[in-house]
């Protein structure tokens, strides 16, 4: 999960689509590396662990999902 993440977030760097917040983007890497390998860990847990707002961490996610995985 930990190598799928990191190649999610390197993906996001080099996107022309995908700018902004590092923390935002590695902690929804996380988020959806967590959810591909079936380790589900909830958003709430990312939130606290990062101090990142759960609406931004849906923010980050739903662009990793449209910019990188499509």
């Amino acid at each position: 999960m930990q190598q799928h993440a990191s190649q999610l977030a390197e993906q996001a760097t080099e996107s022309a689509q995908i700018n902004g917040n590092p923390v935002g983007i590695a902690t929804a890497a996380v988020y959806l590396a967590s959810r591909n390998a079936d380790q589900r860990i909830t958003q709430e847990t990312l939130s606290e662990a990062v101090d990142l707002s759960t609406t931004t961490i849906r923010l980050w996610f739903g662009r990793l999902q449209t910019h990188i995985l499509d």
